[in-house]
């Protein structure tokens, strides 16, 4: 019972630990939008040090629960928490069919998955790395004894009885403190009376490197302050790995938003500079004829078409052939075309009821707009609430499906067929 506790408890601390490992990286998507692959590794160091503070890191699945949790974190951030920030960050509610729209387009999944190769191989590098420094640890451990836990050393120990000595040393030439500092040589000369001199050096430098011992204007003394306070013996290398790690972060994001921006200015410029567009100032289209069909879109009641740079919020979700909206946005249309499914020979009414599925929330009836018949029905939408009613209408043309979406308050009636009409021939 007390084992599987133990386990149970290691477990827990590991995921907890690789989640606030995964936050530097998180945020570098977030605010930088890159998926940092380096920044991975602080997952697997999360994990450990998650599975130490269980006090499960001396159990034979500690190595185990590290990889496992490292994975864990990993997948979950890169297919279910970084899409989630990408709708957040663009305005959207996150719900499962949102999820949903991004899990099925390919250019933005296959991304997502490269990013998932990257940040899975820099993560378990450090945790097998971290593993290996582990075993190691226990090895030397049950070469030297159990040692105290301030004695202990990178890759290599310290006796106590050495830590004593080199203190013993550092005391009787009064160099506890930085005004009262020695030369090196005085401190391995008084140890050498003790131990080999090569063993001398080799303690001097192991303490040393522990900031225990501590230089001060080429001289050294010893802290006991930072021999019993791992913190402080630490808080040094503590504060130039995060202020390391905020420059790597804040640099990712600058040059982010100075690509982003020049990008941006790059394609104002390509658009200006259309041999069709004369101005700087992009032209509204009062109707639009719609591909591969002898349909067009006019707007009324107030109803505008949206201009391409407007249209780039919703392209990220899928590629639509039109969007049209009133200027308060409590009427938007929108309409794209579709391909069906893997080639699957559908009607339109079959391709309406699969597309759509349990979305479609009323009788699904046949009618006319333009002289072409259409399945119409209504779709339960959760953002749409008990605020508006969303019109779906659906027609086969060729191979390949016309699809119309169409808010509005429920309080007023659809007027669609308005505002389709048939492409003259001499257009």
């Amino acid at each position: 019972m007390e084992q599987n506790k133990r386990l149970l408890f290691g477990i827990v601390g590991s995921i907890v630990g690789a989640f606030l490992g995964a936050l530097p990286w998180l945020l570098a998507y977030a605010f930088g939008n890159v998926i940092v692959g380096l920044l991975s590794i602080l997952i697997a160091i999360g994990s450990y040090y998650g599975c130490k503070i269980a006090k499960n890191e001396k159990e034979k699945n500690f190595p185990t629960i590290i990889l496992l949790s490292t994975t864990f974190v990993v997948t979950i951030s890169i297919f279910l928490i970084m899409p989630i920030i990408q709708l957040v960050m663009n305005g959207y509610n996150v719900n499962s069919e949102k999820l949903l729209i991004i899990y099925k387009n390919w250019n933005i999944f296959s991304a997502f998955i490269f990013d998932y190769i990257v940040s899975l191989g820099f993560a378990l590098m450090g945790a097998i790395g971290i593993i290996a420094n582990s075993k190691k640890h226990a090895q030397d451990i049950e070469k030297y004894g159990k040692v105290n836990t301030s004695s202990l050393f990178s890759y290599q120990s310290v006796l106590p009885e050495e830590l004593q000595k080199i203190k013993n040393a550092f005391s009787k030439n009064n160099a506890m403190t930085k005004k009262t500092a020695v030369l090196r040589e005085q401190i391995i000369s008084d140890l050498s009376e003790n131990m080999i001199e090569a063993r001398a050096i080799q303690v001097f430098n192991l303490v040393r490197d522990q900031q225990i011992i501590r230089k001060y204007k080429g001289k050294f003394y010893f802290s006991e302050r930072a021999q019993n306070d791992q913190l402080y013996r630490n808080g040094r290398l503590l504060i130039i790995t995060l202020i390391a790690s905020a420059v790597v972060i804040s640099a990712i994001i600058v040059l982010t938003m100075f690509s982003n921006k020049r990008k941006a200015q790059e394609n104002l410029y390509n658009q200006n500079t259309n041999q069709n567009t004369k101005t700087i100032v992009e032209i509204r289209e009062n109707e639009h004829i719609i591909k591969d069909t002898d349909l067009k879109f006019i707007p009324k009641n107030g109803m505008m078409i949206l201009t391409d740079s407007e249209k780039q919020k919703y392209k990220k979700m899928i590629d639509y052939e039109f969007i049209a909206m009133n200027e308060n946005h409590t009427k938007m249309l929108y309409c794209f075309i579709d391909n069906g499914f893997n080639g699957e020979e559908l009607s339109a009414r079959e391709y309406l009821e699969q597309a759509f599925n349990e979305d479609v929330r009323g009788e699904i009836e046949l009618i006319t707009i333009a002289n072409r018949e259409f399945q119409k029905t209504n779709l339960n939408l959760a953002e749409a609430d008990e605020t508006y009613i969303v019109d779906c209408y659906i027609t086969k043309i060729n191979d390949k499906f016309l699809c119309f979406n169409y808010w509005y308050p429920r309080a007023e009636q659809s007027n669609l067929n308005e505002m389709i009409e048939v492409v003259e021939n001499n257009q």
